[in-house]
């Protein structure tokens, strides 16, 4: 079982990187298996729940437009928001 640390790194990576996202729907345990993230099969079981790939995309694709639209000095963005992202994502796994 993967601790809370260990999901949102899964997230933020899924996130913020549409190859890694692609992989990880085509292999979790793989693509996890890189980031040293050993998921279980109940894991894999909830992230296949949910259609990952739409949802990340839409998402990925409305934080890319906010992040080309503000120009906040001393936020790194893209460590701060795949925490906050992932706790609601999460929530829906």
């Amino acid at each position: 079982m993967t601790t809370d640390t260990e999901r949102e790194r899964l997230v933020g990576k899924l996130l913020l990187d549409s190859q890694f996202r692609r992989r990880f729907v085509e292999n979790p345990k793989e693509a996890a298996n890189d980031l040293e993230i050993d998921l279980d099969d109940k894991e894999i079981a909830k992230f296949q729940d949910v259609d990952l790939e739409k949802r990340l995309d839409i998402v990925a694709q409305q934080l890319d437009q906010v992040i080309s639209q503000r120009q906040i000095p001393h936020v790194n963005w893209r460590v701060d928001l795949p925490n906050r992202t992932s706790i609601a994502l999460l929530k829906k796994i």
